[in-house]
């Protein structure tokens, strides 16, 4: 028999009823529908399975393309405001007004199809199911619910709180659009209700068929598991592939959980399909804590992870070529890392890499990866973030002018000190595996911990060259190397201040005068003077016969000055001055050495 019974509702004032010519020249066209055959199909394994006389109950039925292939299988109840909406008008134009209702239009559908169901007329949130809308003295009674597309935890609740205790053992249901990651809410809160024993996830959930979501109830838990509030357990299985790594993954990232984010996404096989639910995904992606440079570099390292060109790519040798290229080094470098997620701090890369902290790291990149390194007298201590994304698995920098509270440092870039936005100690927070510590060379235990010692601009500042060489050889491990830049106290540029090359030499500033053309080897500087009182004045040959006794040195490469730093400025004059200075003193603007310990 075709029937719609009605039982329940709003005082419905439905439109006139629609004239059956015009239904069916809609059908004709296509069943009207926003889901498409494979949902349908999906749906009609599951209602094949019910038992006789089953109890459907659908939430949403709009018109009827879910409805008339339910109610073949069972008693169907539908649940609806049946309010047309702009949406609907935009699918089905100039059919009602937005606003009016649409039930006539759907039981007329129903009944062209040769299909019975009970009518609902009310919203979700207000519907109640006694248990004698099917005749029988117990509510235990529903064998599948469907719901369409709720759109957040909240919608998804007010559809499961009417019927939860209704719901048989066992017991189906199917969300609309529960497989789509866009609504990664709600599909948190189904984690949630799983995690909580309310549902398990059916066993034939394929999110590559359909978005369509299935669970099954487990028979224990009242309404007052619901609750929206309470997170997902941890230990909820990913069971339903990409769509429910790519949800949680969403949820991580717009409460600003990008180090959570990460540990799933690394724990993952590789699945192209990953990109393409991402891209659709990330639009929809709100949260007072959501950081736009965590989606950037969460989107680039899942594809990375997830496309076989970008994942053979190997990583980035030139940290400064990019803003992602000491985040895409940093990740790749230290896979297998337990701290890897945890320690990769973008916004702190990014900015070490703006103040030009990543060139000297690029420089002596071959020496980095797998090393525990140290890096002795590290200045501020942000190459050591470039030496982590060149693959060092440690740092410790040390230096006795570090100010741990002080983030104002050197711009290399500018030339200037400025801001950098953290200090030492929030550096070290963020990022555990790089120590920073203000202490001397001679205060380090001769603990064979290293397995490369950095020595940067470092060796013309130290009291006593010779003894901070024997420091860093006790400090490495056999095989150990050290990594030596010198500049040179005897070159045009030596005094280390201004000018720093000859376009910029101001022969009317005293304080330039005094130093410029190797002024700098017999000015008295006052006794508080950076010449007098950091710069210590070793010789080169001095230099390298001091790391010779420690170290077997590998290269030694002596940079000249250029006509920009002075080269060409020599005079006989200048050199009458300092007889005991050879060429190779006045002409090397710095020297640069790696050496194995002995």
């Amino acid at each position: 028999m075709n029937s719609v019974r009605v039982t329940t509702g709003y005082d419905s004032q439905s439109a006139a009823p629609v004239p059956q010519a015009r239904v069916r020249a809609l059908l004709d066209e296509g069943h009207p529908r926003m889901v498409g055959k494979a949902d349908l199909g999906r749906l009609l394994r599951v209602a094949s399975a019910l038992p006789e006389n089953a109890v459907i109950v659908e939430m949403g039925p709009w018109l009827g393309w879910f409805s008339h292939a339910l109610a073949a299988h069972g008693q169907l109840h539908v649940v609806d405001t049946f309010r047309w909406t702009a949406d609907h008008d935009r699918r089905v134009p100039q059919m009602i007004a937005p606003g009016d209702s649409f039930r006539a239009l759907f039981e007329a559908i129903m009944a062209a199809c040769g299909a019975s169901a009970t009518v609902h007329e009310t919203s979700f949130a207000d519907f109640t199911w006694s248990g004698t809308e099917t005749g029988t003295e117990t509510g235990a009674a529903i064998d599948l619910l469907v719901i369409d597309s709720p759109k957040s935890p909240e919608a998804l609740k007010d559809c499961l709180l009417p019927v939860l205790t209704a719901l048989k053992p066992g017991a189906t249901v199917l969300i609309k659009n529960g497989l789509n990651p866009k609504q990664y809410e709600m599909m948190g809160y189904v984690e949630a209700l799983v995690g909580r024993d309310l549902f398990r996830f059916a066993k034939d959930n394929d999110p590559s068929e359909t978005n369509i979501l299935a669970l099954e109830r487990t028979g224990s838990g009242g309404t007052e598991l619901l609750d929206t509030d309470a997170s997902a357990p941890d230990d909820v299985a990913v069971t339903l592939g990409a769509a429910q790594v790519v949800a949680r993954c969403a949820a991580m990232l717009s409460e600003g959980n990008l180090a959570g984010a990460l540990a799933l996404l690394e724990r993952q096989p590789a699945d192209p399909d990953m990109i393409r639910l991402w891209d659709a995904t990330e639009p929809s992606i709100t949260g007072p804590d959501l950081q736009p440079l965590d989606l950037a570099v969460f989107a680039d390292l899942l594809t990375r992870q997830n496309d076989p060109l970008a994942r053979a790519e190997p990583a980035p040798k030139a940290l400064s070529s990019g803003p992602m290229a000491p985040v895409r080094a940093f990740w790749q470098h230290h896979a297998g890392q337990p701290w890897r997620c945890r320690a990769l701090k973008p916004a702190l890369l990014q900015r070490a890499q703006a103040f030009g902290y990543m060139a000297w790291p690029d420089r002596i990149a071959d020496f980095l990866p797998g090393r525990a390194v140290i890096d002795l007298g590290c200045g501020s201590g942000l190459h050591g973030l470039g030496y982590l994304a060149h693959g060092a698995v440690s740092v410790v920098g040390i230096d006795p002018a570090l100010e741990p509270t002080r983030d104002r440092v050197k711009n290399l870039r500018s030339r200037r000190r400025e801001g950098f936005g953290w200090t030492p100690e929030q550096i070290m927070q963020d990022m555990p595996v790089l120590k920073l510590r203000s202490e001397s060379i001679a205060d380090q235990p001769a603990a064979t911990a290293f397995d490369l010692a950095i020595l940067h601009d470092c060796l013309a500042h130290v009291d006593d060259p010779e003894a901070a060489l024997a420091k860093a050889a006790a400090l490495l491990r056999p095989g150990g190397r050290v990594v030596i830049r010198h500049k040179n106290f005897y070159g045009w540029t030596g005094h280390s201040g201004q000018p720093k090359t000859v376009d910029a030499f101001d022969p009317t500033d005293p304080a330039q005068a005094a130093v410029a053309d190797w002024g700098h080897l017999s000015w008295q500087a006052p006794e508080d003077h950076y010449i007098r009182r950091s710069l210590n004045r070793v010789r080169l040959g001095d230099l390298v016969q001091s790391i010779e006794r420690h170290f077997t040195i590998e290269t030694l490469t002596e940079h000249l000055a250029t006509e920009k730093t002075g080269l060409g400025r020599l005079t006989d004059a200048i050199r009458a001055r300092h007889p005991d200075l050879d060429r190779r003193d006045f002409d090397t603007h710095w020297i640069f050495c790696t050496a194995v310990v002995k």
